[in-house]
């Protein structure tokens, strides 16, 4: 980094509020709203140390729909300057992670408001289990996750860089709330498509789809992009109702994604029921490569 470079980093964080939104923005991403409520200030004091803070890459703003998000930027310089924060040191700073921690709680009444309980849905010890045989203890770069955001908060602390899509608003504030009690400032959500997503041809490491393919209209189209965003070298898990065995027209039966996952060049190499009163919870790995089809399960 350039002595000029570095000047212009210290001069934006120079200021306690701006250094306060840093703070606050590295437990995960919020909006200008929610940091007025944390800092306790006006909208356009909030606005204007944001926006000194966005030219100097110190943050990133996050358009979804009405709303901008704010989250940490990229910058080498932030891992120390965050390390000098010292909350339990600074009372001014844990009020604010107190209001933080308030607006979370609220988030999330938000988002559960009104919406039926799901039902359906893994034990998570579970799939823990699962994701651990599957992966391994390593670390795992760059994940993204398509669905409720579940896997990538169970995964968060080995993951380098995080998203999730959720097209739906109520679950994105839950996912978010969830993530912000995790520590999970690392990991971000979008609002988008599952069918067109933001991201580049090989963006991913490692992706999930978690609870998507009953939900859109494409399933087959949904793996296809899935498969466009994962690195060569990167895996692919589903997490869904998948029934074993089933050759009707089911949706998400064992066989119909095994051919939607080899017809975009994916190679089905290993499957896992999650225990239930009906077993019809599923993980299924897949990597990049054209094999035969596995017979059999493992697990």
């Amino acid at each position: 980094m350039s002595l000029q470079t570095t000047l212009t980093l210290l001069r934006a964080a120079a200021d306690g509020s701006r250094l306060r939104l840093l703070a606050a923005l590295a437990h995960g991403e919020a909006t200008v709203a929610e940091l007025m409520q944390v800092l306790e200030q006006s909208q356009p004091r909030v606005s204007r140390h944001l926006r000194l803070l966005a030219e100097a890459g110190l943050v990133e703003r996050v358009p979804e729909g009405r709303y901008v998000y704010y989250r940490l930027g990229e910058s080498a310089l932030l891992p120390a300057l965050l390390a000098a924060l010292d909350s339990e040191a600074d009372t001014q700073i844990e009020a604010d992670a107190h209001r933080l921690d308030a607006l979370r709680v609220l988030r999330e009444r938000e988002a559960l408001r009104g919406r039926p309980r799901t039902t359906g849905r893994p034990d998570e010890r579970a799939l823990v289990a699962v994701l651990d045989e599957f992966l391994g203890r390593r670390p795992l770069g760059t994940v993204l996750e398509i669905g409720s955001g579940t896997a990538l908060r169970l995964l968060g602390p080995r993951i380098r860089q995080g998203f999730c899509v959720e097209p739906d608003r109520a679950l994105r504030l839950l996912a978010r709330a969830r993530l912000h009690a995790a520590g999970l400032a690392h990991c971000s959500l979008r609002d988008a498509d599952p069918l067109h997503l933001p991201f580049a041809d090989g963006a991913f490491n490692l992706v999930i789809l978690d609870g998507v393919l009953a939900r859109v209209p494409d399933p087959a189209a949904a793996v296809a992009e899935a498969r466009r965003v994962l690195d060569e070298q990167g895996e692919l898990l589903v997490i869904d109702r998948v029934l074993p065995g089933v050759t009707s027209a089911e949706m998400t039966s064992a066989e119909r994604l095994n051919f939607w996952l080899t017809d975009c060049g994916l190679h089905p190499a290993c499957h896992h029921w999650l225990p239930g009163r009906s077993p019809d919870q599923a993980v299924i790995r897949a990597v990049p490569g054209r094999f035969p089809k596995r017979t059999g399960t493992d697990g």
